[in-house]
């Protein structure tokens, strides 16, 4: 059993996990703090965009408060979330894919995503709000939005069996990644379940078609543009191309 989840609150309704958890972080809640609600209505994704979610689905925010962690090394941290709640659904017989840098993918349709948020004291990272939305159950709102959902892979996937695979990989993972502060022991995982898609990638005022290649140590993709060049982004978004 994980040491991570504890305390943990339930809300059978929220806005944001993430917004919940912050407000109790700011009241002191401990590292390790786990926020799950039952359902959300102001569900939040990266750059403003909405998350949809709803009853039987998976929607929780897991606080970190790191040890010495400086606010250049903390982005790799949304790929070793995402890393995590891929180990933890091959371990259920489930195939995901990685939508650099903060969504899992079936078969081309998007069933879960990631949305860290992180604070700074100083020269170090004082706390990181890890909020994860998962797909569980089917509903028609996720073909409006080409979704998936787990229990169309497997009716014995259950959103706590997911959490608590989850919680344990992730400790894990965590606890090297405050030693290093890198990927170096998963970039090679990570770039072999990239999404292999062409995609565009979105980067401020910019767009740009590509191909993406591989993750870096310090979370970097590496893609090949239009004419075949290579290149590398440290930040930016990605867009399936329909």
């Amino acid at each position: 059993m994980s040491s991570l989840g504890q305390p943990l609150r339930w809300l059978a309704t929220c806005g944001s996990t993430n917004t919940t958890l912050n407000t109790w972080a700011a009241d002191g809640a401990p590292h390790g703090s786990l926020m799950v609600a039952e359902e959300q209505v102001e569900g939040r994704g990266r750059l403003g965009r909405t998350w949809h979610s709803t009853k039987g689905d998976l929607m929780f925010s897991l606080l970190l408060r790191p040890k010495s962690l400086a606010p250049i090394h903390a982005p790799p941290l949304t790929l070793l979330v995402g890393l995590s709640l891929l180990r933890c659904l091959d371990e259920a017989g489930v195939h995901c894919q990685i939508k650099w840098p903060n969504d899992l993918y079936i078969d081309g349709k998007k069933c879960a995503g990631i949305l860290t948020e992180m604070s700074t004291a100083g020269k170090h990272v004082s706390k990181i709000v890890v909020g994860v939305g998962v797909n569980i159950k089917e509903k028609k709102e996720l073909e409006e939005v080409g979704g998936v959902a787990l229990e169309n892979c497997d009716p014995a996937i259950t959103k706590w069996s997911v959490l608590d695979g989850f919680l344990r990989i992730f400790e894990s993972h965590w606890t090297d990644f405050q030693k290093d502060q890198s990927l170096a022991k998963h970039a090679e995982i990570l770039s072999e379940r990239l999404l292999d898609k062409k995609q565009i990638l979105l980067n401020g005022n910019s767009k740009l078609e590509i191909s993406p290649l591989r993750v870096l140590e310090n979370g970097a993709l590496v893609y090949l543009d239009a004419n075949g060049e290579k290149h590398h982004a440290v930040s930016g978004e990605l867009s399936l191309i329909s």
